[in-house]
Order: structure tokens, then C-alpha cells, then sequence
């Protein structure tokens, strides 16, 4: 299973589990991913959600064979899966419970766009950043409006286009990440968060968190932008291939 749930104490653990290739997100993770959530979502004895990964590294973003696969596919078969892609960011920012990314080792574009989907993230000293997109053709195009919330237009915008990549106390400078623990791993960390909340209302903090993205609206029409954009890019590096 690329995928492992489980709830303990009201809290909801969503694990990537495809070590092997860094739990590069392919079809069935997405999908798995985007369910995960959901069922967490509607689950009443849920209260806060944690998304953790297994291995050395969090997730090293899209699965670069799938994106090849897509970049030869009919446009119509490529933009479907960009939005489905799209689909899983928005959902997991849009999920009515808190959510809490519990990071380690490298996260790589989509990676990032996991974590900036959550509500909070929380990273071990050594995690590392990179949206590398544009080094192989490609950019984060899914991911941006979300990353932008998260962190800013000019960072954002610096940290796309150079692909350099940063550590978690810049991750923490630039708002991607709010606290980097010594341990590890730092999963004992992120659940003395998901702890904490549990002594807030339920409803409140939803409440709270709908309105604030109210204020500050990703809608689905920039997500579906978003997907024409990673399919158009797509489009066009397989044919300068050619």
C-alpha cells in the first residue's frame, strides 16, 4: 500500500508508504491520497489530521515516469490528469479538519505543494526544500496557488524560478514550515500539536478556518488554470523533444 491510515486518540495519520521512490506521488498515491483525506474528512471521531511519510525522505513530488507518460498523451487524457492532480491539492487544503505536514528529509515540488495544502507543517532540522521543476521543463504550475498563499508572492516566485534548493530554517523564515524540531523524526512533535488542539472547539476551528480562506480565496477556477497550465507545459516540452 503506497498509502497507510489509521486514527489514534482522534487523530487521523495519513502515511506515504512508497519509500523506494521516495513516495513520489504516481496515480495510485494521488488517488489513494486524495481518498485518505476524504475519508478522514467525514470520519466524526477524526478531529485533526497528520500527514507523515515513511523512509528517508517526505516525498520527492511527481512520479517522473508518469509526467513522461503525460507529456505523450493526448491532450485531452493530459489535462484530466493534471486536474486531477489539482484535484488532491485542493481538496487537502479545503479539508474542513486541522491539518498538520510532519516533514523529514527532502521534500521536491509537489512534495512542497503538500505541505502548503496543510495547515501547519512542522519539520525535523535536516528536511530540505527544492522546487526543481524548471530543471527538467517543467514548472510547479498545480501547486503555485497554494504555495503563494503559504508563502508569498516574491518567494515564491524566487524559489520556482532558481530551483535552488533550502533548508527548513529558511522553510521556516518564508512561512512554509511553522516549527523545526532536533528530533529525527519529527512525528512525536507534530501529535503534541494535534494534541494541543483537541483542547480548542471543534467547530470553531473549522469555522475559523473557512473563513480565512473566504478572505483570502484559492477557487477552483485558479485550480483549473492551474492544470491547463502543467498541461500546456507538458505539451510543449514533448514536442521541442521531438
Amino acid at each position: 500500500m503506497k498509502i497507510i491510515t489509521s486514527i489514534k486518540n482522534n487523530i487521523g495519520f495519513i502515511t506515504l508508504n512508497h519509500p523506494e521512490k521516495y513516495n513520489a506521488i504516481d496515480v495510485e498515491m494521488r488517488d489513494a491520497l486524495l481518498n485518505a483525506f476524504q475519508d478522514h474528512e467525514k470520519n466524526v471521531d477524526v478531529r485533526s489530521i497528520i500527514l507523515n511519510a515513511n523512509g528517508k525522505h517526505f516525498c520527492a513530488g511527481a512520479d517522473l515516469n508518469h509526467m513522461q507518460s503525460m507529456m505523450k498523451a493526448p491532450y485531452e487524457e493530459n489535462l484530466q490528469d493534471a486536474k486531477k492532480l489539482a484535484e488532491l491539492f485542493y481538496a487537502i487544503y479545503t479539508c474542513k479538519k486541522p491539518s498538520i505536514a510532519c516533514v523529514h528529509g527532502k521534500s521536491i515540488g509537489g512534495g512542497i505543494g503538500l505541505i502548503a495544502a496543510c495547515d501547519m507543517a512542522v519539520a525535523s532540522l535536516d528536511a530540505t526544500f527544492c522546487f526543481s521543476e524548471v530543471k527538467i521543463g517543467l514548472i510547479p504550475a498545480v501547486i503555485a496557488p497554494i504555495v503563494t498563499q503559504r508563502i508569498g508572492y516574491q518567494h515564491a516566485k524566487y524559489h520556482m524560478m532558481t530551483a535552488e534548493a533550502f533548508d527548513a530554517e529558511n522553510a521556516l523564515k518564508i512561512g512554509l514550515i511553522d516549527q523545526i524540531t532536533n528530533q529525527t523524526s519529527p512525528i512525536n512533535f507534530a501529535v503534541s500539536v494535534a494534541e494541543s488542539l483537541q483542547h480548542n472547539n471543534q467547530v470553531a476551528m473549522e469555522t475559523i478556518k473557512k473563513w480565512l480562506q473566504t478572505l483570502r480565496p484559492i477557487t477552483t477556477t485558479q485550480m483549473d488554470l492551474a492544470a491547463e497550465q502543467l498541461a500546456n507545459i507538458r505539451q510543449t516540452q514533448s514536442r521541442a523533444s521531438c
